[in-house]
C-alpha cells in the first residue's frame, strides 16, 4: 500500500522525545496535547536513555535534540540506524538548516532536520506547530533501513586518488612515484636531480546517458543517500535540480561533493555536461541542456511556459536530445513540478524511474506520479535505483554512438 500524508492506523502515533531540557520536552508535549493522531509516549534527557527506552517503548517517531549530555543525539542516531531503525527527526538550537552538521545528520538515518529557531520567536511559535506536526506525520509513514558504519567511504571513494603514479625522467629514465594527492606541478627526479613536469590528463569518456533528479525541499535525504553511490567512471552525467535557494544549496552541493565518488559541480549557465559529472541545479536557476557546437551545454530560460516548472524544462530538453538514453527519477515534494517532465522522458522512450514513496518525507510528488504513469518504473531502495540506473549507462556505453 502507497503511504498517505496522514496515517491511517487506528491507533495514535507514538513519540519519544529525547532532549535534555525540560522547558522543550513540555513545549512539544503541549504543541501534541490536542492531536488525536499523535501521542507523546515518553521522554529522555540523554542519548543514552532514549537509545534504553526505544527497546522499551517501540515509538513510531523520535524527536531527537542533537545536543544532550553523556550521549549527543548525533552518536545515539548513529546507533539507532545501526541496531533499531526508527523513523527520527532532530532538532538543533545552536545548528541552523543547510549546514554540514545538518546534511550529516540525513546522511546517518535522519528523516529530517529541524531548527528551534521557530521556538524563540513567538511569532513563530504557530508555524513551527503546524510544521512538526506534518513531519511527525509523514515519517510515521516512512521506511527506515539499517545503515551500517561507514568506516571505509572516504577510502573507497578516494582509491583512484591516493593510488600512486609512476613517473619516468627523460635525462636517466630513472622511475619515480608521485602520489596523486600531492599538490605540485613538477618533482625533482630521486636520481638525477633533473626537474620533472607532471602533466594530467584526464581520461574522455563519452556522456552517453543522462539522468535527471528532480524533488523538493524534503528531497536533501534522498540524494545523500542516492548520489555517492554512484560509481566515479560513470559514462555519462547527471542532473539534479532542487527547490532550495542559492545558500543552502551551495553548501549541500560541497558537502555532496565531499562524499561522492562522482565529481559534483553547482551547475551554471555556460558549463559543459560531461560524463562522471554530477551537476546541481535550483528550481531558481531554470536550467537546461542544448546543444552547442560538440557540447552539451546549460542555458538559463528566462520565463516559463504557464504550469511548467525547473524540473519539467530540465527533464525535457535532456529527454530531447538523449531520447531512449535518457531517465527522470522523481523524489521527495510537495509539489507536482515533475510530472510534466516526466512526461517528456516517456514521450522520448526514456526511463521514468520513481523511488518508492515511503522513502520520502513529502511523498505527494512520487504518488502523483505513480497514479499518472503506469509505464514509471518504483524502486524499493536508493541503493536498488543506483544499480539500476547504473546499468542503464552501461549499457548505453556499449551500444551509444551519441554525444
Amino acid at each position: 500500500m502507497v503511504a498517505t500524508l496522514l496515517n491511517k492506523k487506528e491507533k495514535p502515533i507514538n513519540v519519544l522525545i529525547a532532549d535534555d531540557s525540560i522547558v522543550f520536552r513540555r513545549l512539544i508535549r503541549d504543541i501534541f496535547s490536542d492531536s488525536p493522531k499523535i501521542r507523546i509516549s515518553g521522554e529522555a534527557k540523554t542519548g543514552i536513555e532514549a537509545l534504553d527506552m526505544v527497546l522499551k517503548l517501540k515509538p513510531d517517531v523520535i524527536l531527537m535534540d542533537m545536543e544532550m549530555p553523556l550521549m549527543d543525539g548525533m552518536t545515539a542516531l548513529q546507533h539507532l540506524m545501526i541496531h533499531c531503525p526508527t523513523p527520527t527527526i532532530m532538532l538543533s538550537s545552536l545548528t541552523p538548516e543547510g549546514t554540514t552538521r545538518s546534511f550529516d545528520a540525513l546522511k546517518n538515518g535522519a528523516v529530517d532536520f529541524i531548527a528551534k529557531v521557530y521556538l524563540f520567536e513567538k511569532a513563530e511559535l504557530h508555524i513551527f506547530k503546524k510544521i512538526l506536526h506534518r513531519k511527525v506525520l509523514n515519517a510515521s509513514c516512512m521506511t527506515v533501513r539499517s545503515i551500517e558504519p561507514d568506516f571505509l567511504n572516504n577510502n573507497e571513494r578516494n582509491v583512484s586518488a591516493n593510488s600512486n603514479r609512476i613517473v619516468f625522467c627523460e635525462d636517466c629514465g630513472g622511475r619515480n612515484i608521485v602520489e596523486n594527492d600531492a599538490h605540485t606541478s613538477v618533482i625533482e627526479c630521486t636520481f638525477c636531480g633533473d626537474i620533472i613536469e607532471l602533466v594530467t590528463v584526464e581520461r574522455y569518456r563519452r556522456n552517453s546517458f543522462m539522468t535527471v533528479f528532480g524533488g523538493g525541499k524534503d528531497s536533501f535525504r534522498n540524494l545523500l543517500n542516492i548520489i555517492p553511490k554512484f560509481d566515479q567512471d560513470l559514462a555519462g552525467s547527471i542532473m539534479v535540480v532542487v527547490d532550495s535557494e542559492e545558500k543552502q544549496l551551495t553548501a549541500f552541493c560541497e558537502y555532496l561533493a565531499a562524499i561522492s565518488r562522482l565529481k559534483v559541480l553547482r551547475a551554471r549557465p555556460g558549463m559543459n555536461a560531461e560524463a562522471g559529472h554530477c551537476y546541481i541545479a535550483s528550481t531558481y536557476d531554470n536550467l537546461c541542456l542544448k546543444p552547442f557546437s560538440t557540447k552539451l551545454t546549460f542555458n538559463t530560460v528566462k520565463q516559463l511556459d504557464k504550469g511548467i516548472g525547473a524540473i519539467d524544462l530540465a527533464m525535457a530538453s535532456v529527454s530531447m536530445i538523449f531520447k531512449n538514453k535518457s531517465a527522470g527519477v522523481l523524489l521527495a515534494s510537495n509539489e507536482n513540478d515533475g510530472l510534466q517532465g516526466l512526461a517528456s522522458i516517456i514521450k522520448n522512450s526514456g526511463k521514468p524511474l520513481l523511488i518508492d514513496p515511503t522513502n520520502c518525507l513529502a511523498p505527494n510528488l512520487v504518488e502523483n506520479a505513480m497514479k499518472t504513469f503506469s509505464k514509471a518504473h518504483v524502486v524499493d531502495s536508493a541503493a536498488e535505483l543506483v544499480d539500476y540506473i547504473q546499468l542503464l549507462y552501461k549499457n548505453a556505453q556499449q551500444g551509444s554512438a551519441s554525444f
